[in-house]
């Protein structure tokens, strides 16, 4: 894996700064010439764990995620956070809230069928929300 045999033989850290430029992020590999360093150290070898909030999350405090700093794109898009809700009109009815959606909105919302028996004794057809 280490191209430069001279460098082979050193058991030193390279230590270098990664390209993705984030203050500590040097590189864990071994010393290896310094004409592959380019090719070593780009963003996308970055192995460092980075916990950071999601640009796009509403929620207050926003949502914390632990990803690899190479992955930074991910926190671009849409926050991830999921969360379970029961329907207050049928627990069965299980939904999942995103981050920028109210637990009541939700609800109010449910998709699933009525399950309810009508006076006349037919079964409801409409949804639950």
């Amino acid at each position: 894996d280490i191209p430069d045999q001279d460098n082979a033989l050193c058991t030193e850290p390279c230590t270098a700064q990664t390209s993705c430029n984030s203050p500590g992020h040097i590189c864990q590999l071994p010393c290896h010439a310094i004409s592959t360093r380019q090719d070593l150290h780009g963003q996308e070898r970055c192995m460092y764990m980075v916990k950071s909030q999601h640009n796009q999350c509403r929620h207050v405090p926003p949502h914390e995620y632990e990803y690899e700093c190479r992955d930074q794109e991910k926190f671009n898009r849409p926050c991830p956070f999921t969360e379970d809700v029961k329907c207050s009109r049928n627990e069965t009815h299980v939904l999942v809230r995103l981050c920028a959606q109210t637990a009541a909105g939700v609800i109010d919302g449910c998709h699933f069928n009525c399950d309810k028996m009508l006076n006349c004794g037919h079964p409801c057809r409409k949804t639950c929300g």
